[in-house]
């Protein structure tokens, strides 16, 4: 046996070597002052709805008005085709938003979706601004009849999440419907995350209420019910947290939701 080798075996390794062998420790996230004297409110796993309703101003702590979230778990499976879940629902208190929408549609409709509040109107200007890489809207909708000039900037919207289709209702002979429904924020989409049985959405403003809150989330609810894939596993809605922007999340009993 070469003796230099055995004897660099046995060399003691320097505590720098010592620690690049140590795998990286994961960053804890720390919460501020504020989010852990709230979170200690919280003293129950789960809460009915209409306390966890109550919580919401009891637990919030920003100067602003603070969205309020839900953060749903279900059963299914995201990489299967057959159990993605995509839904677009109609909710009864609007969450208002400054959205910046692009219509493509006939001379008169295009007239109708301006009066109505559209931002961009499209023609073959604006579709070779996009073929240079301008996106600076936040929806397409367009008709039926204008989806063969769409198909070509697949390429640019579809990764960026901008390709108009028939399940978001982005696709449609109703423009100046949908235009009001996505600016009024009474349309939103339920949606899973990519890779995780997650759906993260936003049910209105703690300034609703409880009572616009509560028509808001039930309302949800029952629509993500009808939205379970066949072969989603029972239970299909395996917890619900809710929280508002920056705030602890408060576990809600699905019992406890009106049926």
């Amino acid at each position: 046996m070469d003796t230099n080798e055995n004897n660099s075996n046995n060399v003691a390794e320097t505590p720098e070597k010592v620690a690049e062998k140590k795998p990286e420790k994961t960053v804890k996230k720390i919460r501020g002052k504020k989010y852990q004297t709230k979170k200690k409110t919280l003293t129950l796993k789960e809460y009915p709805l209409d306390e966890a309703l109550k919580l919401l101003s009891d637990t919030s702590y920003t100067a602003f008005d603070p969205s309020v979230e839900l953060h749903i778990n279900v059963s299914t499976d995201p990489k299967k085709s057959d159990q993605i879940i995509r839904k677009i629902i109609t909710i009864p208190h609007g969450i208002k938003r400054n959205l910046k929408i692009l219509v493509f549609g006939t001379e008169s409709e295009l007239q109708e979706a301006k009066n109505a509040g559209a931002t961009y109107l499209g023609n073959d200007e604006i579709i070779g601004k996009i073929k240079k890489g301008w996106v600076g809207f936040d929806k397409i909708i367009t008709t039926p009849s204008m989806m063969p000039k769409i198909t070509t900037l697949a390429k640019i919207l579809g990764p960026k999440g901008l390709m108009p289709n028939v399940k978001n209702e982005t696709i449609t002979t109703k423009i100046t419907d949908v235009l009001k429904n996505l600016l009024s924020g009474t349309t939103i989409e339920l949606k899973n995350e990519k890779d995780f049985p997650i759906i993260h959405t936003i049910i209105g403003k703690l300034s609703f209420g409880e009572k616009k809150l509560k028509e808001n989330f039930i309302t949800l609810y029952h629509a993500l019910v009808n939205a379970k894939p066949p072969k989603a596993k029972i239970p299909f809605i395996k917890s619900i947290t809710m929280k508002t922007t920056m705030g602890p999340g408060i576990k809600i009993d699905i019992n406890s939701i009106d049926k």
